[in-house]
């Protein structure tokens, strides 16, 4: 299978463990797309799209914790774009299961509209939070790293 999407590290987060699961929901949906594209069997596509569940729910809990934890003002809103995506992956599923039609449509939708705009729009906005609150305590230990290597005291 051709690779239909590319990992150019689009989100502007630059937490490695984020990182790390953008390239891996980028990758499984360029998987998604390519499956799509050659119609293999709903079996296959079902596999896949749950593979791509599974990561997104353990991406999203990451992010959620982070943000938590930083005191993301935006925390709500964000999580609630999380609810949604993940809310229409278990639709599509269901749809898939269900051999219903027209579920490339839908699929495509959620995936280009919802997913990859979410990493490449929202999830720079939480990135800029993070950033400040580094600088923040980089001020306030006298510029110097806290913790192991650049890492700040609380993980940041």
């Amino acid at each position: 299978m051709s690779q239909f999407l590319y990992w150019l590290k689009p989100s502007g987060v630059d937490r490695e463990i984020i990182d790390e699961g953008h390239q891996l929901l980028v990758e499984l949906t360029g998987r998604l797309i390519a499956a799509l594209s050659l119609n293999v069997p709903r079996e296959n596509l079902s596999d896949i799209l749950q593979e791509l569940i599974d990561a997104t729910k353990n991406h999203f809990q990451k992010e959620e914790e982070i943000m938590e934890m930083a005191k993301y003002p935006d925390f709500k809103d964000h999580k609630e774009q999380h609810d949604t995506i993940l809310g229409e992956f278990l639709r599509i599923g269901a749809m898939l299961r269900a051999e219903e039609e027209p579920v490339t449509q839908a699929l495509s939708v959620c995936l280009k509209d919802q997913l990859m705009t979410h990493l490449v729009e929202e999830d720079p906005k939480y990135s800029k939070h993070l950033a400040e609150i580094r600088e923040k305590l980089a001020l306030l230990f006298g510029g110097m790293p806290c913790g192991n290597g650049a890492k700040t005291a609380i993980g940041l």
